[in-house]
């Protein structure tokens, strides 16, 4: 009886270490998602002086933007739209 009591305790914390990991992977998605929208948002006044200036003073079209140039990348539109990794843990339970 004791060693499936030591089995369900290892299981307990096994499933305890994966949802950690499971959390710190959430965690650092949700930081990279942050960084890319702060980075997006640097990008656009940069491209459009760059755009304005290569169109009043060098007579050249604008730069096409990212989404034309690389369709594979995701929109600005997709941050907002992001799920999360995985559904909310189940209740947990008390082992001995």
């Amino acid at each position: 009886k004791m060693a499936h009591v030591e089995e369900l305790r290892q299981i307990h914390a096994d499933i305890n270490a994966m949802e950690s990991v499971i959390k710190q992977a959430e965690q650092s998605k949700s930081r990279s998602i942050e960084n890319a929208k702060r980075l997006h948002a640097d990008f656009i006044p940069l491209k459009a002086e760059v755009d304005r200036l290569r169109q009043s003073c060098l007579g050249l079209e604008r730069l096409p933007e990212l989404h034309e140039e690389e369709p594979s990348l995701l929109s600005f539109e997709l941050f907002d739209q992001q799920m999360p990794m995985t559904q909310p843990p189940p209740a947990q339970q008390n082992w001995p």
